[in-house]
C-alpha cells in the first residue's frame, strides 16, 4: 500500500515539513523566490481548473486540490521560515554587543560552580519593553540563582555561537533561546522575588525526581545517569564513556527522552486503564492529561512533543468517533510544530524522530500480518526478526538526516536495538515506581536494585558492541552524498510505489542496508589523506587522517575547544593517537575528557625533563590508564610514524631567553604532502635554521599562535605552489615584510583544511 495513498492531509503536511527543513539551510532571497514560485504554481493550477479544457481537466482530475494545497503549504513554510529566521532571529543577532537591562525569571540551571554560573531565563522586559523570549544568562561570578527566581540584570547581549565543537545556535534556538546575556559584576544582578507558576513548579518537580533517582540508584550501586536520562531527560549526570558507547553502536536514541519513551510510559498506563474497564472517553481524557504532564516533566523536548501531539490526536479521535491514522498524525504533528516553532525544523532530535517514525510506518505498510504462532519460542524469534527489520528500515530513513547533521551512521544500530530495547523498556517501567515508593524503603530497594542491574546490563552490552571496529560509516564528501541520496531515493521509491504486502519488505530493507554498508565502506577505504589546522585563541591543534587512521596533535596548553574542534573536523569515531607536543597541567583534563568522549588507542607524550613535567606526565598516565588507554613516551626531536604514511617530525626542547614557554615547530608528512607548522618566536630560537630548511619544499606553511609573542622575523623561502596560513595579522605583517610571500590566508579562531 502506498504510504500517502488516500491520505491527502498527510501528504500536504509532509510537504510543509520538508520545505520547512530545507528553508533552514537556504538564504532569505531563495526563500522569497521559492515562496513566489509556489504561489505561482498554486494560482496557476487554480485558474486552469476553472477553465473547462477537457484534456487538462482529465489530466488534473482530483489531483488539483492536492497540488494547490501542497504548493500553498510550501509557500506558507517559506514565509514562516523567512519571518522567523530572517526577521525575528536576525533582529536578535543584530543586537550582538548591546548593553541592556532585563527583567526575567530563571527557568533552568545549566551549571553553577564557585566562580561562575549559566542559566536559562525567560524575559518579561528588556529595556523597559515587554518581551517573551528566552536568553542564556552567563555570569562570571557565582550568583547562586535557583529555578523560579525573578531577577533584574544589566549585561551585554552576545549572539549564539554557531561554530566550534558545540553549535549553540543549533542546540538552543529550537528550544526558544535567542542569545546570551553576559553579566560581569555581582552588583549588576538583583534577585527581586520568586515565581511559583505551574511550569516552574513542574521544573522543580523534575529536579526533585532527579534527586530521588540519584539516591535510589546510588543505594543500589547502579548508574543513576542512565536512569535520569531515561526517565526525565537529564543527561548531565550521564558518564561520557557510556554516552560514547551508545553513540558508537547507534543507540543514543535509547538514552534520549524521545517519542519511544513517551509511547512506552503512556502506552503502559493506557493499557492499565483499559484493564480496569474504565470507559473509552474518560480513559482518553486521562491519557491526554498524562501525556501533557509527561511532556512538561521532560522539558518539552522536541521529539517528545511530536509524540505527544500524535498521542493527543489519536486519543482525541475517541471524542470525534473516528479512527485515528498514525501516518497522518505524524506529519500533522511535525507540521504543527514547525508552524508554531519554526526553529524546530533545525532540531536534530526532532528530524531523527520524524524520519524514524516514517521508516517504521513505511515498513508496517509493506509488511503483511501473519497468523500468530503458538510456540513461545517462535513468537520470540518472530518478534526479534520484526524488531531487527524495523530497526533497519528506521536506520535507512534516518541516514539522510544523520548525513546532514551528525555526519556518521552506525551499522550496529539494528543489532543494538534488538539487544538493548528490552532492558531500557523495563527501566522505564520501574523508574517511576522507584520514585513513587521512595518513602517506602521495603518497596523502593528491590525496584532500585533491578533498575541498577538493567542499567549495568545495557551499559555493558553497549561497551561490548563498541569493540567492533569499523562499524561507523563517515557520511562526508561528495561520494557519500551521492551514495546516501541514491539509497534514500531507492528506498523511498520502493516504499511509496510498491503495492505488495509480503516478507519482501524485510528483504528489500536488508538489501538497501547492505548497499549503504558497502558504499560507505568503499568511500571510507578510498578517502584521501587530509590535514586540518585548528586555532582557538592562543591554542592550536591538528587533525591528520591517513589510510583510515586518525591522529590528533595538541599544540596547546590543554585547550579542550581546540582538541574537540580538531576531532569534529576530521569526523572520525576512533582516534589512533593523541599527540601532545608538551606537558601542561590542563592536559590531564583534556586527556580524560577526550578518552571518555571518543575511542583513543594511545596517548603520545614527550619525556618529562623536570619535576613539574614528571608530575604532569604521571597524572596523564593515571587518567589514561583508568580508561584503558596506554601512554607512549617519546623524546623531543623524534620522528613519529602513524598509519601507513603519516609522519610527524618534532623538534628538541627549545625556548628563548625572554620566556620559559617552549617554542614549537612540527613537520607533517602525510602521503606526498608536507605541512610545516611554525610556532610563534621560532625565528628567535635555535631551530630557525631547521624550520627554514623545512619550508623550502613544503606544500603548506602555517604560522601558528603557540609560544611567546613573535618580535623578530627570520629568513625562509617558500615554493610558489605552497599554501601559507597566518593565525595573526601582526605575525603576517612581520613575516611578509622580510620575505616575498605572494599568496597567504588568515585563519584565526577557525578550522582550516590544509590538504
Amino acid at each position: 500500500m502506498k504510504l500517502f495513498h488516500d491520505r491527502p492531509l498527510a501528504a500536504v503536511a509532509a510537504i510543509f515539513t520538508l520545505v520547512s527543513v530545507a528553508a533552514v539551510y537556504i538564504g532569505g532571497a531563495l526563500k522569497i523566490a521559492f515562496f513566489a514560485f509556489a504561489l505561482f504554481v498554486a494560482a496557476s493550477v487554480f485558474l486552469i481548473s476553472k477553465v473547462h479544457i477537457p484534456r487538462v481537466s482529465v489530466l488534473l482530475g482530483a489531483r488539483r486540490a492536492i497540488i494547490i494545497s501542497s504548493a500553498a503549504a510550501a509557500a506558507l513554510a517559506c514565509a514562516i521560515s523567512y519571518a522567523f529566521f530572517n526577521v525575528v532571529y536576525e533582529s536578535w543577532r543584530a543586537r550582538d554587543g548591546d548593553e541592556v537591562r532585563i527583567s526575567a525569571t530563571v527557568t533552568d540551571k545549566l551549571y553553577e560552580n564557585g566562580y561562575s554560573g549559566r542559566y536559562i531565563v525567560r524575559l518579561s522586559e528588556i529595556d523597559g519593553t515587554d518581551a517573551r523570549s528566552k536568553l542564556i544568562l552567563e555570569a562570571s561570578f557565582a550568583p547562586g540563582l535557583s529555578v523560579g527566581d525573578t531577577i533584574e540584570a544589566d549585561g551585554t547581549i552576545e549572539a549564539l555561537d554557531s561554530g566550534g565543537s558545540f553549535d549553540e545556535e543549533a542546540y538552543y534556538l529550537p528550544r526558544g533561546v535567542f542569545g546570551v546575556l553576559v553579566v560581569s559584576e555581582p552588583a549588576s544582578l538583583d534577585v527581586t522575588g520568586e515565581d511559583n507558576g505551574v511550569m516552574l513548579s513542574i521544573s522543580r518537580l523534575r529536579r526533585r525526581i532527579a534527586a530521588m533517582t540519584e539516591v535510589a540508584m546510588e543505594e543500589a550501586g547502579g548508574d543513576f545517569g542512565i536512569a535520569e536520562a531515561l526517565l526525565i531527560g537529564e543527561r548531565d549526570a550521564l558518564d561520557e564513556s557510556v554516552s560514547r558507547d551508545f553513540r558508537y553502536v547507534g543507540a543514543s536514541h535509547l538514552l534520549a527522552v524521545s517519542g519511544l519513551h513517551l509511547t512506552i510510559v503512556i502506552g503502559s498506563i493506557s493499557i492499565l486503564l483499559r484493564k480496569l474497564t474504565i470507559p473509552r472517553r474518560p480513559r482518553a481524557a486521562a491519557t491526554i492529561a498524562l501525556t501533557l504532564f509527561y511532556m512538561a516533566i521532560t522539558g518539552f523536548s522536541a521529539s517528545v512533543v511530536r509524540a505527544g501531539i500524535m498521542a493527543v490526536i489519536a486519543e482525541g479521535s475517541n471524542f470525534a468517533r473516528r479512527q485515528g491514522d498514525p501516518v497522518t498524525s505524524l506529519f500533522a504533528a511535525s507540521a504543527l510544530m514547525m508552524a508554531f516553532s519554526p526553529a524546530s525544523a533545525a532540531d536534530t532530535g526532532l528530524l531523527l524522530s520524524i524520519s524514524a517514525m516514517a521508516g517504521c510506518f513505511s515498513y508496517s505498510e509493506m509488511s503483511k500480518r501473519r497468523s500468530r504462532p503458538r510456540s513461545v519460542l517462535m513468537r520470540a524469534v518472530r518478534a526479534a526478526i520484526a524488531l531487527f527489520s524495523i530497526s533497519v528500515a528506521t536506520l535507512l530513513f534516518t541516514t539522510p538526516v544523520m548525513w546532514l547533521t551528525l555526519g556518521r551512521v552506525s551499522l550496529l544500530s539494528p543489532v543494538a536495538s534488538v539487544i538493548m530495547t528490552a532492558p531500557v523498556t523495563l527501566v522505564l517501567y520501574l523508574c517511576p515506581l522507584a520514585a513513587i515508593f521512595f518513602r517506602i524503603p521495603v518497596l523502593r530497594r528491590p525496584i532500585s536494585y533491578v533498575c541498577a542491574l538493567l542499567c549495568r546490563f545495557a551499559a555493558s552490552e553497549a561497551r561490548l558492541l563498541s569493540r567492533v571496529d569499523g562499524a561507523v560509516i563517515d557520511l562526508d564528501g561528495a561520494f557519500a552524498a551521492v551514495a546516501v541520496a541514491a539509497i534514500a531515493a531507492l528506498l523511498i521509491a520502493a516504499v511509496v510505489c510498491s503495492g505488495k504486502r509480503s516478507a519482501a519488505a524485510a528483504a528489500m530493507s536488508l538489501c538497501v542496508f547492505a548497499a549503504l554498508a558497502v558504499s560507505g565502506a568503499i568511500y571510507n577505504a578510498s578517502a584521501k589523506s587530509c590535514v586540518y589546522y585548528v586555532n582557538s585563541g592562543k591554542n592550536d591543534a591538528f587533525a591528520v587522517a591517513d589510510g583510515g587512521a586518525i591522529v590528533i596533535c595538541d599544540v596547546s596548553d590543554g585547550s579542550w575547544s581546540a582538541v574537540s574542534s580538531a576531532v569534529d573536523a576530521v569526523g572520525g569515531s576512533r582516534i589512533d593517537a593523541l599527540l601532545l607536543t608538551h606537558l601542561h597541567n590542563r592536559h590531564v583534563r583534556t586527556v580524560g575528557k577526550l578518552c571518555r568522549r571518543e575511542y583513543v588507542d594511545a596517548i603520545y607524550a614527550p619525556a618529562p625533563e623536570n619535576d613539574a613535567e614528571r608530575a604532569v606526565f604521571a597524572s596523564i598516565e593515571n587518567a589514561a590508564s583508568a580508561l584503558g588507554v596506554p601512554v607512549v613516551e617519546y623524546d623531543r626531536g623524534d620522528r613519529l610514524e602513524f598509519a601507513d604514511s603519516a609522519v610527524v617530525d618534532t623538534i628538541p626542547r627549545t625556548s628563548i631567553s625572554r620566556s620559559t614557554h617552549p617554542v614549537l615547530a612540527l613537520v607533517f608528512d602525510v602521503g606526498d604532502h608536507k605541512t610545516v607548522y611554525i610556532g610563534s618566536s621560532c625565528g628567535e630560537s635555535s631551530v630557525s635554521g631547521y624550520v627554514s630548511d623545512a619550508c623550502a619544499d613544503a606544500d603548506a606553511v602555517i604560522f601558528g599562535a603557540h609560544g611567546p609573542i613573535c618580535k623578530r622575523p627570520f629568513d625562509f623561502s617558500i615554493p610558489d605552489r605552497a599554501a601559507v596560513v597566518f593565525v595573526d595579522s601582526a605575525i603576517a605583517e612581520l613575516m611578509i615584510d622580510e620575505n616575498s610571500i605572494r599568496r597567504f590566508d588568515m585563519c584565526s579562531g577557525t578550522v582550516r583544511r590544509i590538504k
